[in-house]
């Protein structure tokens, strides 16, 4: 039986779908797709995969054909976007001109909860891009700020610049809750039996990369040529950081205060599309 996944890129991910991916049940082939997060979402929108990574904010979107698994998510305290600039400072500008990793994105979601209890008086343009160009557009100043998610968060200041707020720090500040990133979402009409080895496999590959990566043993060592070949920062520092970061328990199986902190996000969510609907009409 052949399974159509699609993931991101990032660390986090190949990491958690190491064992997964490469050592899949008897009798499952898996199709796999590496995606940039906004390209994951479209795809998501489109019904396109059986199991699909996708930002909380497309979860919203989809749940009338696909569920959340239960492991998989990057969901956590201290790893949402980061608001930057070329000044550590609010752009002292009447419009904003700010780029964004994808207008499907949590992060888009953070940032307007920020802009709207911070600064509800400003005016943004925003310019929607792959996420791997948003640092690039803050340094030659076709952006006066730019929201950066994955590696990025470890290495904008060796590009010079310079954090104005930490969206998923004003989240958890302002909701109590962890910051729901991205999660795995599979297909509602899989059959119930595959469904559920899928999601112990899944479960029993995020634990195995966890307990290798504790120990540093071979195994581990083993996984990083893999997991270098598709991150967009090759040093193993950084790495390292986004796995710290975005791998945690949760990522394991989500816990109650997960489930709640990602039904918070869709009710936050869900109001902002209305509020945007009603502003057109």
């Amino acid at each position: 039986m052949k399974i159509s996944v699609a993931i991101s890129s990032c660390p986090n991910d190949t990491f958690s779908f190491y064992y997964f991916l490469h050592e899949p049940p008897e009798g499952i082939e898996f199709e796999t797709h590496y995606l940039d997060i906004q390209q994951l979402n479209e795809v998501a929108f489109q019904g396109q995969f059986d199991i699909v990574k996708a930002s909380y904010y497309t979860g919203l979107k989809i749940r009338d054909r696909y569920t959340i698994m239960q492991s998989g998510s990057a969901i956590g305290f201290g790893a949402g976007p980061i608001l930057i600039s070329q000044k550590n400072t609010f752009p002292d500008l009447p419009l904003w001109r700010v780029a964004l990793p994808g207008k499907d994105t949590t992060a888009h979601v953070l940032f307007n909860f920020f802009l709207e209890k911070s600064f509800p008086e400003i005016e943004v343009q925003k310019e929607f891009m792959v996420f791997s160009d948003i640092m690039d557009s803050v340094q030659n100043g076709s952006v006066d700020a730019g929201v950066v998610i994955h590696e990025g968060r470890f290495v904008y200041q060796e590009k010079g610049l310079h954090l104005v707020q930490d969206l998923g720090e004003f989240w958890e500040k302002n909701t109590g809750f962890p910051v729901p990133l991205g999660g795995i979402f599979m297909r509602k009409s899989m059959e119930p039996a595959i469904a559920q080895l899928l999601e112990n496999h899944l479960q029993n590959s995020v634990r195995r990369a966890m307990e290798h990566r504790e120990k540093k043993d071979a195994d581990y060592s083993g996984m990083l040529p893999y997991i270098r070949k598709y991150s967009q920062e090759l040093s193993e520092s950084v790495l390292e950081s986004h796995i710290q970061t975005y791998v945690n328990n949760e990522t394991v199986s989500l816990s109650e205060i997960g489930e709640k902190a990602i039904a918070f996000f869709f009710e936050e969510a869900a109001r902002q599309e209305k509020k945007n609907e009603e502003s057109r009409s």
